[in-house]
């Protein structure tokens, strides 16, 4: 695909700009496109760990209650409910 010619202006542009700190743009990009593939990294990492820790309460605390009269659900059904949820569709009212 061949850019439009102020596409290819803007890049030959963007090359030859220098930002304050005496970077070229190409640089400035480079170290921020490291710095939010880390931060994405660190933040899915967190998120994960968090999951796990909220599978973890909820699984002490299930196995905790008593449920008498009721139909027995185990570990494997509990971590289905997300995905079967709504499943059927909205409810008419």
């Amino acid at each position: 695909m061949i850019p439009d010619s102020w596409e290819d202006d803007l890049r030959r542009r963007r090359h030859s700009i220098r930002n304050p700190n005496g970077s070229t743009h190409n640089e400035a990009i480079q170290k921020s496109s490291s710095n939010e593939i880390n931060d994405d990294l660190i933040t899915t990492v967190m998120k994960e760990g968090n999951l796990l820790k909220q599978q973890k309460k909820f699984k002490k605390l299930m196995m905790k209650i008593k449920c008498y009269n009721a139909f027995v659900k185990t570990w494997n059904a509990v971590k289905m409910f997300p995905y079967i949820d709504n499943l059927h569709g909205k409810l008419k009212q």
